[in-house]
């Protein structure tokens, strides 16, 4: 009666997804959803203020006049209107370039950072500061416009606020997502089987026989 050889070991070099009872990747879930609500409360903004610039760039100041509620608009208010209706247009292709499509990208890197991928979480750090420096200073501009007209829009300056907020509440949570990613193996793969150390044994040097320590 033959007795067949034992089979052998698994590959200790093999790089296991996940473990049962692994600890979730809570930073990363949380900068994601950090991603995903301040591009797009920046989206939405953003793009209704480059469309508007660009429309008041490109109509004539006397439709610009008869539309609705332009009869709000103070006669003094027009006349910085009209001087600065050439620059109009490109301030709303600045906008579009600087807010819009930072905002669109960091809506696809946000499901990398989920994933807790070192590669879309950093650049979804670099386009939220960015888009936060680029946003704050639209955001002085508008007030200095508001206190020399003597008009101060309460809604439109709390939802520039909401947004600067949301945006730094993303960059706190992408630096604290950065931090619990490895920079070689990332958040998706785990030592090989020789690397992982028990009570009873440490982990095991790189060049010891991974071959011999599983048998």
């Amino acid at each position: 009666m033959s007795m067949a050889p034992p089979p052998l070991p698994p590959d200790p070099y093999a790089n296991y997804p996940g473990i049962p009872g692994a600890p979730q990747n809570r930073a990363g879930v949380t900068a994601s959803l950090a991603v995903w609500i301040s591009a797009a409360l920046l989206l939405i903004s953003s793009t209704c203020c480059a469309c508007v610039m660009g429309s008041m760039g490109v109509m004539p100041l006397d439709e610009l006049k008869q539309s609705a509620g332009s009869e709000d608009i103070p006669p003094e208010l027009w006349d910085q209107i009209g001087a600065s209706q050439p620059y109009l247009a490109t301030v709303g292709v600045v906008v579009t370039v600087l807010l819009v499509v930072p905002a669109v990208v960091m809506l696809v890197l946000g499901f990398g950072v989920r994933q807790g991928r070192r590669g879309p979480t950093l650049a979804a750090l670099g386009l939220a500061i960015g888009a936060a420096i680029v946003h704050g200073a639209l955001t002085i501009a508008w007030v200095v416009v508001m206190l020399r007209m003597g008009l101060i829009d309460v809604c439109s300056l709390g939802l520039l606020l909401l947004i600067e907020a949301s945006l730094v509440w993303c960059i706190l949570s992408l630096k604290k997502a950065l931090t619990q990613i490895d920079p070689v193996y990332g958040n998706q793969a785990f030592a090989p089987m020789h690397q992982h150390g028990t009570p009873s044994q440490p982990t095991r040097p790189y060049d010891d026989d991974p071959w011999e320590n599983s048998l």
